[in-house]
């Protein structure tokens, strides 16, 4: 299996424990807690950049003795451009056309991923892949 499609396996499992963080979140700081939607969804994304750079860095592209506090400025810098691409997708969605907000997180999970993936393979752990 190339070294691309090898991390692009691992960058989906994790992304399926992400999107059990952002999905339990939800349901819990919107449901439980009372939080509004929106806000529910971000303190989930807040919860997943923080595994998801664990992850990223030790596992999905392996990124051994590289300027840590480096990496994360840029993980986190991508983190924020594709978590900006999944709000305006989130809110477009509920908002403007009405979609269930777990559908629409959904679609708003896929744009992120995809995103994300390719910012952080070609950029941000380039040096270490």
């Amino acid at each position: 299996m190339s070294e691309t499609r090898s991390q692009l396996l691992r960058f989906c499992l994790i992304g399926m424990l992400n999107g059990a963080i952002t999905y339990i979140s939800l349901f819990v700081f919107n449901r439980i807690l009372g939080l509004s939607l929106h806000m529910s969804n971000f303190i989930g994304y807040l919860l997943v950049l923080a595994h998801s750079f664990i992850w990223s860095k030790l596992w999905i592209f392996k990124s051994h003795g590289s300027n840590i506090m480096r990496e994360f400025a840029i993980f986190t810098i991508t983190f924020l451009v594709a978590y900006t691409m999944q709000f305006v997708t989130f809110y477009s969605l509920t908002k403007a056309i009405g979609v269930n907000e777990y559908w629409a997180n959904l679609v708003s999970l896929i744009v992120f991923g995809a995103s994300n993936f390719l910012i952080n393979r070609n950029y941000t752990f380039r040096h270490s892949s």
